[in-house]
């Protein structure tokens, strides 16, 4: 059955560094309450600093409003300063982020290696019709603010869907 979430149904959580406060969309827990498996969330980034550390996740990073920033990492510096702009990396690897002005809002996916894998796509203007094949998809519309759960083997069909960006995650289980 296709789930539909809304503003209504996230939940502010503290970032696990304590430095500030994310919003978020979905969490699956398998393993144990306090952990999670899997977590989408939006976070307001407003000053440099470390990232939090996830050790055995993987995470994806994107760029939803602002000016952007600058992610650097033990051999890496990636620059994202274009909004839909994303980074995938280790959640046990250090990263630093710096702004490149004012505060930013960007969208986060993090995965358990050893509950799944995940993976997205960015729509510049979104479909109104999703099929979920071997895998659950989740419907991140921007402009509405909402959360469409797909489940696998469902299509799911929205009329009268303005324009609007969305970021699609594709979840896998069992990796």
């Amino acid at each position: 059955m296709v789930q539909i979430l809304t503003k209504e149904d996230f939940v502010k959580v503290p970032w696990k560094n304590g430095r500030g406060v994310t919003l978020e969309l979905i969490r699956i827990s398998k393993t144990s309450e306090e952990e999670f498996d899997f977590r989408l969330s939006i976070a307001k980034v407003d000053q440099n600093g470390s990232f939090s550390v996830y050790n055995g996740h993987e995470r994806i990073l994107v760029l939803l409003d602002g000016d952007g920033f600058k992610l650097k990492g033990l051999n890496s510096v990636i620059t994202l300063d274009k909004v839909l702009d994303y980074y995938s990396f280790r959640g046990e690897e250090s990263i630093d982020c710096e702004l490149l002005g004012s505060a930013c809002v960007d969208f986060n996916v993090i995965t358990n290696r050893n509950f799944a894998r995940s993976e997205i796509e960015i729509e510049r203007n979104a479909n109104r019709i999703w099929k979920a094949l071997n895998f659950t998809l989740f419907i991140y519309l921007i402009n509405t603010q909402e959360l469409i759960i797909v489940n696998e083997n469902e299509i799911f069909y929205r009329e009268n869907l303005l324009p609007t960006p969305a970021i699609l995650v594709r979840l896998y289980l069992g990796k």
